[in-house]
C-alpha cells in the first residue's frame, strides 16, 4: 500500500509538472507551434488522430496545417496587442487562453465527419427504422472541439472564467474571425468578457 501511495504521489507530481510546463509554453513570449501542439498531444493522446486529418478547413489543409498557419498569423497579430496586461486587468491568462483555443478550435471536425458518415451508413441499411434520424446526425464540430478544449483546460488548471472565454472563442468562431483579420484580438476579448 505504501508503494502504491508513493507511485500515485509521483504520478500526481508528474501531472502537475506537465501541466505547469504546458501553461508556460502556451503563455511564453515566442513559442513555436510545434512546441504547443506537442505538449497538447502529450496531455491528450487522442489529438494525435485528429490533427493529421483533412476535414473541411476553409483552405483545404489538414487540421494541423490549417491550425499551424492560423497560429503563425496569430503570432504576427500578437505583436500589436499587449495580451498579458489586457488579461491581467480581467484576471485572465489571455495569451494562453487565445492560443489554446486556436490550437484546438477545429479538432472536432474529423470526429464530426466520422459520426456523420457512420450515421449515414447505418441509415442506408435496408429496413432501418432510424434512417431519417441518421440523415440528420451531423454534430457541429464546434461542440466536439469545445468538449476536448474543456477537458484539456480543466486538466491544466485554467480558471472557470478562462475556460468559458476559450469555449466562447471557439463556439462562436471568434477565434477564426480574429485570425482572418475580421475581428481584432482585443475587440474579440472585450466582446466576450463584457
Amino acid at each position: 500500500d505504501r508503494q502504491a501511495s508513493l507511485a500515485q504521489a509521483k504520478d500526481a507530481g508528474r501531472q502537475l509538472k506537465s501541466a505547469a510546463e504546458t501553461i508556460r509554453t502556451l503563455d511564453s513570449e515566442n513559442p513555436s507551434w510545434g512546441a504547443i501542439v506537442n505538449r497538447l498531444k502529450a496531455r491528450m493522446p487522442s489529438l494525435r488522430r485528429f490533427y493529421p486529418r483533412s476535414m473541411g478547413t476553409w483552405e483545404g489543409f489538414k487540421v494541423e496545417e490549417h491550425t499551424r498557419r492560423a497560429f503563425n498569423i496569430l503570432k504576427e497579430q500578437e505583436r500589436h496587442y499587449d495580451l498579458v496586461n489586457m488579461g491581467e486587468r480581467y484576471g485572465l491568462r489571455l495569451r494562453a487562453v487565445i492560443r489554446i483555443a486556436l490550437a484546438m478550435h477545429d479538432v472536432g471536425k474529423p470526429l464530426s465527419y466520422d459520426i456523420l458518415l457512420g450515421a449515414l451508413d447505418r441509415a442506408n441499411v435496408e429496413g432501418n427504422p432510424f434512417a431519417e434520424a441518421g440523415k440528420n446526425a451531423f454534430i457541429p464540430h464546434e461542440s466536439l472541439s469545445i468538449g476536448a478544449l474543456n477537458r484539456m483546460m480543466e486538466s491544466l488548471g485554467f480558471s472557470t472564467k478562462e475556460i468559458a472565454l476559450a469555449k466562447a472563442l471557439v463556439g462562436n468562431h471568434a477565434i477564426g474571425h480574429m485570425v482572418q483579420d475580421k475581428l481584432s484580438q482585443s475587440r474579440a476579448a472585450q466582446q466576450l468578457i463584457d
